[in-house]
């Protein structure tokens, strides 16, 4: 029964936490006039020239992302550890991979933003209401992003459903 509600409270905890990194990227690239956490750069949409203030914009996602995801992942293997024996080598399992692809998957995801920069100045030289399209571009990737940072504690959290909830 502990280990149901637990199993029951680690999905909440990532369920919560995506919806609010997703509310995150969907509010602060919203043209609204919300009061996100990471504003959307302030500039003139007529002479904007300078990629900077979106780097450190989509930069200050990557990291609200890493450390949420990462306090997420860390308790999920804690809840496997205190299962069972074989969610417990998975979680170490899992913990080994994390130390050793940590720094490679940080440099992925750091490469992101320069790439991002290309499709600023294309879009800035080629297009007349290019910001729009291009906070959608960044909306649609910091999402992406999410989902593929997400998928590692999901795994973690179906096999702690599967062997304490019994789901398929």
């Amino acid at each position: 029964q502990r280990h149901t509600e637990s199993a029951a409270d680690i999905k909440q905890e990532v369920l919560r936490t995506k919806a609010t990194l997703v509310n995150s990227v969907i509010q602060s690239c919203s043209s609204n006039d919300g009061k996100p956490r990471i504003r959307w750069p302030m500039v003139d949409t007529e002479s904007v020239s300078d990629f900077e203030p979106f780097l450190r914009f989509y930069s200050a996602h990557q990291r609200e992302q890493d450390l949420a995801i990462r306090v997420i992942r860390s308790g999920a293997r804690d809840a496997l550890t205190a299962c069972s024996p074989a969610l417990k080598k998975l979680a170490i399992l899992d913990q080994a991979l994390d130390d050793t692809l940590w720094e490679q998957m940080r440099r992925f995801y750091s490469v992101i933003p320069r790439l991002l920069e290309r499709r600023f100045n294309q879009l800035r030289d080629q297009q007349p209401l290019w910001l729009n399209q291009f906070r959608k571009d960044i909306q649609a990737l910091l999402l992406a992003e999410l989902d593929l940072r997400l998928q590692p504690v999901l795994g973690l959290v179906e096999a702690l459903e599967k062997e304490v909830i019994g789901n398929p």
